[in-house]
């Protein structure tokens, strides 16, 4: 989407087939009512091109106006990282009950980032 779309828009989600839109604006609202075609086309392109989401799915597109949203610029998202700044209270120690190796590796990759964390 441009820029001024990922501007105006606050938040996106999906519930029973219906896309909701939040926009940041009312001015916004207009404009992408006229466009609710379009926005299900792109969820459907989006959908398609990624394998993970094939389960996304709009039947009807709800636009509004978010008069409640978080306002983030662009120093916000800049200062903010994954570094932890506070104790953390888990120590790491759960046993795996899983035969996946897969998932063995993610289980003790999240216990050594917890004992690093420590």
């Amino acid at each position: 989407m441009s820029k001024k779309y990922q501007k105006a828009i606050a938040f996106v989600s999906i519930k029973h087939n219906t896309l909701f839109v939040a926009v940041r604006h009312p001015g916004f609202k207009m404009e992408l009512n006229y466009n609710k075609e379009v926005l299900k086309d792109i969820l459907l392109r989006f959908a398609q091109s990624e394998k993970k989401c094939s389960m996304l799915h709009a039947d009807k597109v709800v636009v509004f106006h978010a008069k409640y949203h978080t306002v983030r610029s662009d120093a916000d998202t800049k200062r903010s990282s994954t570094i932890p700044y506070y104790y953390e209270l888990a120590e790491g120690t759960f046993e795996v009950c899983t035969e996946d190796a897969t998932l063995q590796e993610k289980f003790e990759a999240i216990k050594k980032s917890i004992k690093n964390n420590r």
